[in-house]
């Protein structure tokens, strides 16, 4: 889990027990936040998997056909208290993600493709997977940007919208994105490529 006092860039990472986390889950204030991004909990818990369903969407997935070892996670928990928030950033992969809200409330921004000047992309940034590829990360919390430092941010442009339970949102490849937790928030998120975008 990623815990904030303060700013976005001043966040740690922290590992603990998923009951301690459940019983603070509902404490988020602008400033103290929590985010359990689990790439795992899923996938050892396959009886959760199956409460997923299957989405017509992810159901050609060519990840599938990758070898196990560099295959990436296809569930990863996303549990936020209220202020709770990722940073803005593209995927792993460049892959089209996918986010299914399941409880509470996200607001997302997205960057169409051609904005990198406006984001102030981290340099020389690797995913950390096993195919460690290139990274597109941005240092700005898109939902409190510093325009003193960032000034070119002002010049970009984003989608919002609000993401309720019961909806899917598909992130095409390329796009940065933030997404923010406007309440506690329950959700989970996956990515696919497939015969329409594994070019």
């Amino acid at each position: 889990m990623k815990a904030v006092h303060g700013t976005l860039n001043q966040a740690e990472s922290l590992a603990l027990p998923m009951k301690l986390f459940a019983k603070h889950s509902h404490e988020g204030r602008s400033d103290t936040w929590t985010y359990l991004q689990d790439e795992l909990f899923i996938q050892l818990h396959p009886e959760l998997r199956e409460h997923l369903g299957n989405i017509i969407y992810l159901e050609e997935d060519f990840f599938e056909i990758f070898p196990k070892e560099v295959r990436p996670w296809n569930a990863m928990l996303l549990w936020g208290t209220a202020y709770s928030r990722s940073y803005l950033h593209i995927d792993p992969y460049n892959w089209t993600g996918t986010n299914a809200v399941f409880y509470g409330k996200k607001l997302w921004k997205l960057y169409p493709p051609g904005q990198d000047e406006y984001l102030y992309v981290m340099p020389d940034k690797k995913s950390e997977f096993p195919l460690n590829c290139y990274k597109y990360n941005s240092p700005i919390d898109a939902y409190n940007p510093d325009l003193k430092k960032y000034p070119k941010f002002s010049k970009a442009r984003a989608i919002s919208f609000e993401q309720r339970p019961g909806e899917l949102l598909i992130i095409p490849p390329g796009w940065f994105h933030q997404a923010f937790n406007a309440v506690e928030t329950i959700a989970v998120s996956s990515q696919v490529m497939n015969s329409q975008n594994y070019q």
